[in-house]
Parts: C-alpha cells; structure tokens; sequence
C-alpha cells in the first residue's frame, strides 16, 4: 500500500514486491526505501533461483526455524553476488539496504566463527566502499558492530518484548533475562546515537496492545513497530497510518 508507506521516514521493503516506479513514487513522497537483503542465509525459494551458487557457497548447517541455508561469508562468489545486488537495487533508486542474516554465521561450529565474523566485516566494508551513498541497516550485528559503527546508519532489533516462536508458530512474551541481554548489547549503539529500531510482533487483533507497547518503546527511547512475524499487516510505529479508503 504505496501511499501509507508513504507516511513513514523510512521504510524496508522486500525488492521483488514493487517496481521501480514504485519506488520512483515514495521517494518523491519523501520517504527513504530500503531493499532487503539478507547477507548470511538463502532461503528455501533463493536456493532455488541461485542453485549453482549456492551449491558452491552454502555451508554445511541449515537455520531449520526458517528453512534457509547458511552461507559461508568467504566464498568470493557469495561476497561478489551481495555485492552486484547491492549495485542493482541502488540502480532500482533504493537509498540504502536492510542487511539481514548478520549472525547466521553463529549457528556454524565454534572453531569456524571468527573467520566468518572477519570474512563479514570485510564483505560490509567492500559494500560501504563501493557503494558510500547507500545508508546500511543493521538486523543486530552485534558481533561485527565495534569495527563498523562508523558505517551503520541504524541498527533493527526484534523482540524485546512480544516474540514469535517461528519453530512453535506461536507468539511468546520475551523472558526478561532475554530482554537483559538484549538491552546491555545496545547500550553501547545508543550511546554513538544511532537509531535502534524495535521490532516487536503480535496478531492483527490486538492492536490496542501494540499501541501501548509501541508507545512503550518510544518512551525508552527505541524507534518502534509492532507487526506480524510475516509483516503483511500495516502495523503500528510512532506514527499509526488511519484508514482512508
């Protein structure tokens, strides 16, 4: 819904869903496009689109909870086709891109991880180099955030309150230990200033209480949204679009 979107500052889209004109049309509503682009993981569709790739790139662990592939970050051919996406969506007029996936390297064995963390940092920094106009979301990327801080323009996180249990298929409320861990990883991006955007989830029918938790979040100094887990439901942010039509 292109011109509700068009109320936010900012907004992520996922690039196969909107034509280049578009995207021509929030930018001159004044928003500011994000492509999604996950950087650590292909999903079950992805593999199918870039088999060869993926056969050659793809580590030896699956993410079960999303049906996804994780990738090795040290393949020239993976680093080489994030960096050719990133051209083509700057090419579709997109500002800048929503970087998912960031700690997918995580789920690979413990003696494997600093070389993917290394290996991350270096395909984010070739995209900030080639690409200096494009403003880079963080998904977390806590484990990469102290040698790229300077390139980040603002940092998503999800779930600090009402989760979902993608495994369960449930919505959950988040343990405070969880919310804990979670708050000391940030301070150190809230204190650089940068926007940390809260993205927390619950059903369409409880939209009373999505207000109130993003009204919550705002007062602790988070950027919230409150949407589903699918986020194909116009949720509710510091701004709540009002139905016109």
């Amino acid at each position: 819904p292109l011109e509700e979107l068009a109320q936010f500052d900012w907004v992520v889209l996922e690039p196969g869903h909107l034509s280049d004109a578009d995207v021509e049309f929030l930018l001159a509503q004044g928003s500011v496009p994000f492509a999604y682009l996950s950087v650590g993981e292909v999903d079950s569709h992805q593999a199918q689109q870039l088999a060869s790739l993926v056969e050659d790139a793809a580590s030896d662990i699956r993410n079960e909870a999303w049906d996804s592939k994780v990738m090795d970050l040290n393949v020239p051919a993976w680093r080489e086709h994030l960096l050719a996406r990133a051209k083509t969506l700057q090419i579709q007029g997109y500002s800048g891109l929503f970087l998912d996936t960031l700690d997918s390297f995580m789920l690979l064995p413990e003696e494997q991880r600093e070389e993917q963390r290394l290996g991350l940092i270096a395909v984010l920094r070739e995209l900030h180099t080639r690409f200096p106009d494009l403003k880079l979301f963080f998904n977390r990327g806590f484990e990469v955030w102290p040698e790229l801080r300077e390139i980040v323009s603002a940092v998503a996180v999800e779930s600090i309150y009402s989760g979902w249990d993608a495994q369960a298929g449930v919505y959950r409320e988040v343990p405070s230990a969880d919310r804990q861990w979670l708050e000391t990883k940030l301070a150190a991006i809230r204190q650089q200033g940068v926007p940390v955007v809260a993205l927390d989830y619950l059903p369409p029918e409880r939209r009373e209480e999505a207000r109130q938790l993003a009204r919550r979040l705002h007062k602790e100094g988070y950027v919230p949204f409150v949407s589903t887990p699918e986020l194909n439901y116009l949720g509710v942010g510091s701004v709540e679009v009002q139905p016109r039509r």
